[in-house]
């Protein structure tokens, strides 16, 4: 989902403007996280999450208009402190914190 809030805040702007806005958040963002707050097996709530860190690759693209990418990244930017949204819920669902029936309602919403 992080992928889908460049793209929303790009939209605000003119298309005129773009680029100048895709360039204003490569320099100036430092990470997204997008967060889930989910029910637990107990009754409680947890907050899943997916983090994105703004290093040189994540820059890069954001430059060149290729949010699309940002998800392949984000799969492999452990080393940089990226969890994917699938990788928080099963983390939640291996510790037995929330069931797999809402994991998997959950997942639907994330490729």
């Amino acid at each position: 989902m992080a992928d889908k809030v460049i793209e929303r805040l790009v939209s605000y702007g003119s298309a005129d403007f773009e680029m100048h806005i895709r360039y204003l958040l490569a320099d100036s963002i430092q990470a997204i996280i997008h967060q889930e707050l989910t029910p637990t097996i107990s009754g409680g709530k947890r907050i899943a999450c997916e983090i994105l860190v703004a290093n040189t690759a994540v820059r890069h693209i954001l430059r060149r208009s290729g949010s699309y990418l940002l998800r392949s990244v984000i799969a492999t930017g452990a080393k940089d402190g990226m969890v994917t949204m699938r990788q928080s819920i099963n983390k939640l669902l291996e510790e037995n914190i929330i069931s797999e029936d809402r994991a998997g309602r959950i997942l639907l919403n994330y490729p």
